[in-house]
């Protein structure tokens, strides 16, 4: 497990050094949501790092201006495809059905994760994406449309933010979406052990 933590700790590096036109920076996302797949706390960890990264870094090269994430991650994912849908079965969560439901529903593990600042990093790369789903749409963050109702709807009871920007008739729909995506299907993490060698082990 150890060596695996530290390649996807070595795709940090590469993410930022690589250049515009390379394909390897949307790979990478695929890369990420890869690790968020795997049933280790530790590795889930290294995910969500270089998911947060990896989205920073495309945004800053202005890739998500003209295209939304669906568009320029689906569309990266081709050459990948039969692999990405074995994971998807082997999860029950399906992208090309609904890529944002599919996204959120690796992220919402992210909740439930022992460690605060993993949780607090879930909520910062929710907040990243809702702005990423409207941003070549030139519309306000907190729109509800179909892009970022799944953002929306995992934020509702975490974010004071998306509360209040959000109207009363959005609220009780994202609710009723919120409940909806209880049925998504994941595993949820074990009780936390005091040994620390045993969590190093942990599954979802």
């Amino acid at each position: 497990m150890h060596e695996r933590y530290s390649n996807v700790q070595v795709a940090g590096p590469v993410d930022r050094t690589s250049s515009k036109d390379s394909p390897l920076h949307k790979a990478l996302f695929w890369v990420a949501v890869a690790v968020l797949q795997l049933d280790e706390v530790n590795l889930y960890s290294a995910g969500t790092a270089l998911l947060e990264q990896n989205l920073h870094t495309l945004d800053s090269l202005r890739i998500f201006n003209d295209k939304s994430p669906e568009e320029v991650f689906m569309a990266i994912r081709n050459p990948l495809e039969w692999h990405c849908k074995q994971m998807d079965h082997f999860v029950g969560l399906n992208f090309n059905s609904n890529f944002n439901f599919a996204l959120v529903g690796h992220l919402l593990k992210g909740y439930r994760h022992p460690s605060p600042a993993i949780v607090a990093r879930t909520v910062r790369i929710l907040h990243t994406l809702l702005t990423l789903v409207n941003k070549h749409r030139n519309c306000d963050k907190f729109e509800v449309n179909t892009q970022s109702v799944a953002y929306l709807a995992a934020l509702l009871t975490v974010s004071e933010e998306v509360r209040s920007r959000c109207s009363l008739k959005h609220r009780k729909s994202l609710l009723l979406t919120d409940i909806s995506m209880e049925n998504v299907p994941m595993d949820t993490y074990p009780i936390h052990h005091g040994d620390p060698s045993y969590r190093n082990k942990e599954k979802f």
